[in-house]
């Protein structure tokens, strides 16, 4: 038979779980609502999918050591590094690739138009979403062929724009859309930074010799594919941007 004071401990004990299971799964110590503000890229929809799901839930469960009247969580919106262009959305990109944003193709650029810019008409681009990633050798050549100042290729030009396709590769072109546009072709998957480099300087002294040789006003389409042996097209009205 159980003493009196193991039974009383026994029974205190029963009161003390049953009390706590009482807390847990009472109203009282519940979230009853969740808010979030100064979002700049990321959509309300996105923050709801993450946060409404805590609605409901026990304080008792979150690990916090000093529970106040009100939880506030913060979330940081990482930093546009450049604005990835499809044929349906501007994606805003991070520097590591990220896709965290996105606005639509008429919307004013603003806040952004300082960044560069890649206009990717390959099929593939209208399966890139907020959240996928940028494969690396792409948003590393893209930013680097956006960074090529366009008096290096004695271009008149004030910035440059990048695109992408299935023929071509990347192309770059003045950013006003008008003039020339210039086929610098791919760069494999997992270029040699090295490489790279060495390939992107070689086209641009290739373009910049045959500005000198031809005004730019007249050149259309360029092949810089194979630096060693450029072709181009005149510009006017039957220039054709073709690889």
């Amino acid at each position: 038979m159980l003493g009196a004071g193991r039974l009383l401990a026994l029974v205190l004990a029963a009161t003390l779980v049953a009390g706590f299971l009482w807390l847990l799964e009472g109203p009282w110590l519940r979230i009853g609502s969740v808010a979030w503000a100064g979002a700049r890229y990321t959509s309300g929809n996105d923050v709801a999918a993450i946060l409404e799901p805590l609605k409901g839930s026990s304080l008792l469960t979150l690990d916090d050591t000093a529970v106040a009247a009100r939880l506030t969580s913060q979330l940081e919106e990482k930093a546009p590094a450049l604005i990835w262009q499809t044929s349906a959305v501007r994606l805003v990109v991070a520097a590591d690739g990220a896709v965290f944003g996105e606005t639509a193709l008429g919307a004013s650029l603003a806040p952004l138009a300082g960044l560069p810019l890649v206009d990717d008409r390959r099929r593939a681009s209208l399966d890139i979403y907020i959240g996928d990633r940028i494969p690396e050798p792409e948003w590393s050549i893209a930013i680097r062929l956006a960074a090529i100042n366009p008096a290096t290729l004695g271009s008149k030009a004030k910035a440059l724009q990048v695109r992408l396709d299935d023929r071509c590769g990347f192309v770059i072109a003045p950013r006003n859309g008008a003039g020339w546009a210039t086929a610098m072709g791919l760069y494999g998957m997992d270029p040699d930074p090295t490489a790279t480099a060495t390939r992107i300087g070689a086209q641009v002294a290739a373009i910049r010799t045959l500005f000198a040789a031809h005004r730019e006003s007249t050149v259309g389409w360029v092949d810089a594919r194979n630096p060693g042996r450029v072709y181009w097209r005149p510009n006017g009205p039957d220039r054709s941007d073709a690889c």
